[in-house]
């Protein structure tokens, strides 16, 4: 016979968690660290795909998530080239004096990104549809509102060293601030 039993340590439906919103948020500039990251095997042999879920550490967006991924290696050369040149961007952000050897590199540093909605599509070779989500489109370094220029070096902003020792905070944020850019065991 089957266990029927429901035992949630609570009866109080005033207890229970909020279902958690995944609908997109609008297009903007948000404050996000990233809390998950894997290198995995793309679909076609010998791919390389990194693939994280970033967080909105602050303002009315606080906690959503964005799911995003990063072409590493590519047997389409300029996939591969677009994919490393968007990781480079992403390690420049959070402070990295390097490209990341590890996915774990990338965990719990803050940076700005540019955030759009893809609205949702039907892919007719799949046969599906895929909701509307939100995309990062640029990364930047945490509290810059624009993207750098062309040319105009490694998108730092001014005055900001190019690997805060802090975790990625820079030095005048708010310690509120640079505690969301701790990770866990930190404390």
């Amino acid at each position: 016979m089957s266990d029927t039993a429901i035992n949630l340590g609570y009866t109080d439906l005033n207890q229970a968690p909020e279902r958690q919103n995944f609908e997109p948020f609008p297009d903007g500039t948000y404050n996000m660290r990233i809390i998950e990251a894997a290198v995995v095997d793309t679909t076609k042999a010998g791919g390389k795909r990194l693939t994280y879920k970033a967080e909105v550490v602050d303002g009315p967006y606080v906690k959503r998530m964005v799911f995003g991924g990063i072409n590493i290696i590519n047997a389409n050369p300029d996939a591969q080239k677009i994919g490393q040149a968007e990781l480079a961007e992403l390690s420049r952000a959070i402070g990295l004096p390097s490209m990341p050897r590890d996915a774990t590199e990338l965990l719990y540093k803050l940076f700005t990104a540019k955030v759009k909605v893809i609205p949702e599509r039907f892919d007719k070779d799949a046969g599906k549809t895929y909701d509307a989500k939100n995309e990062i489109k640029r990364y930047m370094p945490y509290g810059q509102k624009e993207p750098a220029k062309a040319g105009g070096g490694n998108g730092a902003v001014s005055g900001a060293s190019a690997a805060p020792a802090n975790g990625g905070a820079p030095a005048s944020q708010p310690a509120t601030q640079q505690a969301a850019g701790r990770r866990p065991w930190d404390d």
